[in-house]
């Protein structure tokens, strides 16, 4: 029988508490007191256990390193390039309207403008760098204080230098495949009685003229651009799934290009730009293929500038269509035969979140919806009812 006086002076008196023949002391982690309400001798292993720190189950809350933190902290991480990204646009945006009304506030540096096909040229170069490239490059910077995120290795050339030789053909060909495809999508939308504009661009008629132009169009967009969307916004979100970085950035540049004539085409070249990127985790080959396309588009232009008669113009547009598809062709054979199924996306599968948890936390921000809603209202510009 527990007698409580004598265990109470004991206790007090500095003993240890007693405990009657045939009782168990409690079992590590229980309370001091068992189930009968008695109190068992003292056990120094329960201060040890006592003394550690207590996670909840996970359904009150998250265990260090469990899948919960690890899903929290995803979708922190998304959430945060995703405001990089949305301010970057917005920036961009709020740079090309400045531009824009500082051309418009001065009538003598208007005249000059709308009259000189080089000035603008040269405008959409300081445009090309002071509008994509330096948001982007602070967004870049802020993510490698923030996070960590280091863009040094994707600036440096292609460790598999043939594996790059041989993709840009493709990637190429995928580009001028895209072309096509997002001129057949314009025609169907124009037979419903939508009218879809594009911006107008001057061609020059000086040499030095076409030497503006080329830079401006096929040189400066296609670095600023792949720097500041394949790898400020595609890069760190390739822990996500390639798939996954890929389609996202893609659609950032289908909406920063602010027409629908030329989002169709630039989602779809963006992806083909992306694999390349992923495959060879270098800058370099999407910025010799986004270099190929615009100085394609620029050539074409030169030709029907300069060569009146249709016959040649034919002659010399497929000419150079067909070499592309060959050396295409050549290159997907080649591809196939040397790597196979290393040419496979890759996908992470170590994400907590699902591909739909994913794409939301990274659409629905605030700087992100703005920035879509800017680049919708700047796009509904461009298309006539």
């Amino acid at each position: 029988m527990y007698n409580n006086n004598n265990n109470f002076n004991n206790y007090n008196s500095g003993g240890n508490p007693q405990v009657n023949p045939g009782q168990n002391p409690p079992q590590q982690g229980y309370s001091p007191y068992d189930y009968r309400g008695e109190y068992p001798a003292y056990d120094y292993r329960q201060q040890y256990y006592n003394e550690q720190p207590y996670y909840p189950p996970a359904q009150y809350g998250a265990q260090p390193g469990g899948p919960l933190e690890r899903y929290y902290a995803e979708r922190k991480e998304l959430k945060t390039l995703s405001n990089v990204a949305g301010i970057c646009v917005l920036a961009f945006v709020l740079i090309q309207a400045f531009i824009g009304f500082v051309i418009g506030l001065y009538p003598p540096f208007r005249n000059v403008y709308f009259a000189n096909v080089d000035f603008q040229n040269a405008v959409g170069i300081i445009f090309s760098v002071c509008g994509v490239l330096l948001p982007f490059v602070f967004g870049a910077l802020y993510l490698k204080g923030k996070q960590g995120t280091d863009l040094t290795p994707v600036l440096d050339p292609p460790a598999d230098k043939k594996l790059a030789l041989l993709l840009i053909p493709v990637g190429f060909a995928l580009c001028v495949a895209a072309s096509y495809i997002s001129g057949f999508l314009t025609d169907l939308i124009e037979r419903t009685g939508i009218e879809l504009i594009e911006p107008e661009t001057s061609v020059p008629g000086s040499r030095i003229g076409w030497v503006i132009y080329f830079i401006a169009i096929a040189v400066v967009p296609p670095v600023t651009e792949e720097f500041a969307v394949r790898g400020v916004v595609m890069q760190p979100l390739r822990k996500y799934g390639d798939v996954f970085a890929i389609v996202i950035s893609s659609f950032v540049f289908g909406i920063m290009h602010g027409n629908l004539i030329q989002t169709p085409f630039a989602f779809m070249a963006g992806a083909a730009i992306g694999y390349v990127m992923c495959k060879t985790n270098s800058l370099w080959p999407g910025i010799v293929i986004h270099l190929l396309n615009n100085g394609f588009s620029v050539g074409i232009e030169f030709l029907l500038k300069y060569v009146t008669t249709p016959l040649y113009q034919n002659i010399i547009y497929y000419g150079v269509l067909a070499a592309i598809i060959i050396c295409a062709v050549i290159s997907a054979v080649i591809l196939v035969k040397t790597y196979g199924s290393s040419l496979k996306i890759k996908t992470n599968k170590l994400n907590t979140l699902t591909a739909g948890s994913k794409v939301r936390a990274y659409i629905i921000t605030i700087p992100m919806l703005l920035a879509i809603a800017a680049m919708f209202y700047i796009t509904s510009k461009y298309v006539s009812f």
